[in-house]
């Protein structure tokens, strides 16, 4: 056995991870032959991954061994919507001179046209052209309408990762529909980023809106529902408060309740 160290960056299988130059290994020779070498060698996977693997006996074109790692610079796993981003600490193990599976804590972000958010997640063991994980998120716009009703940008909310996608949300988010109505709403667990989106809600009037006749709904008030952007929202029964004018000579409040599944809609 004998003490050495890389002299060069030493590429891996299809290039994308390569050995550093200046670690320090530990060298077997049988037979006047390399057999293995062993150690803590530093490692860069593209320009985005940096870490140290503890190698196992291990070949030049067999490396094996476990790596902390952290990520350096954004980036897609499946050169797709979801990105790792700078930061964050993983861990990984090497097979085969390839990633087997990541691990640990990381911050991602989502760039779909319908909807954009970043947040951290922890990752169990998962294969990095596929990760899952459960954390936070935040919507980082206001989503893309579904039936005229928006997420807002902002929000406290939990997030499921299934194979490089936020699948699900639940928490609490702003929202509004067609400029006139909003507030907040408690998302249904298994909401989907791009919709639909349902959950219990408050809300106030943003703008007058006309009933027909002489009947005008006020800005503001105080009302609750049950948001559901597969349905139209004037369909859907409210309870609260709401501020009302009849013509241009009366004006007032109007409390209304729902009871045993029967009560008020916009319309």
């Amino acid at each position: 056995s004998a003490q050495a160290r890389l002299i060069n960056d030493m590429p891996l299988g299809d290039g994308a991870v390569k050995l550093l130059n200046g670690s320090g290994v530990g060298v077997k020779v049988n037979g006047g032959d390399f057999a293995s070498f062993n150690g803590l060698v530093r490692f860069q996977y593209k320009d985005q991954i940096v870490g140290a693997i503890e190698l196992t006996e291990s070949q030049p074109t067999n490396i094996n061994g476990s790596a902390s790692a952290q990520v350096m610079k954004d980036f897609s796993p499946t050169n797709g919507q979801f990105f790792l981003t700078q930061g964050g600490n993983l861990r990984t193990e090497f097979k085969n001179s390839a990633f087997d599976s990541i691990e640990g804590e990381v911050t991602w972000r989502y760039d779909n046209p319908s909807a954009k958010l970043d947040g951290r997640i922890t990752i169990p063991r998962s294969p990095i052209k596929s990760i899952s994980g459960e954390g936070t998120a935040r919507l980082l716009q206001d989503t893309a309408p579904v039936q005229n009703t928006q997420l807002l940008a902002g929000g406290h909310l939990s997030v499921k990762v299934e194979a490089n996608a936020p699948k699900s949300l639940t928490g609490r988010v702003d929202w509004k529909h067609s400029n006139w109505i909003g507030g907040y709403v408690e998302l249904l667990e298994g909401t989907n980023v791009t919709g639909p989106f349902k959950g219990k809600a408050g809300a106030t009037l943003l703008a007058e809106k006309p009933l027909g006749g002489k009947f005008t709904l006020l800005k503001g008030g105080n009302i609750e529902l049950g948001l559901d952007s597969t349905q139209s929202l004037e369909n859907q029964q409210i309870s609260g408060m709401i501020a009302v004018q009849y013509d241009n000579w009366l004006k007032g409040s109007l409390t209304v309740e729902t009871k045993s599944g029967a009560g008020a809609t916009f319309i």
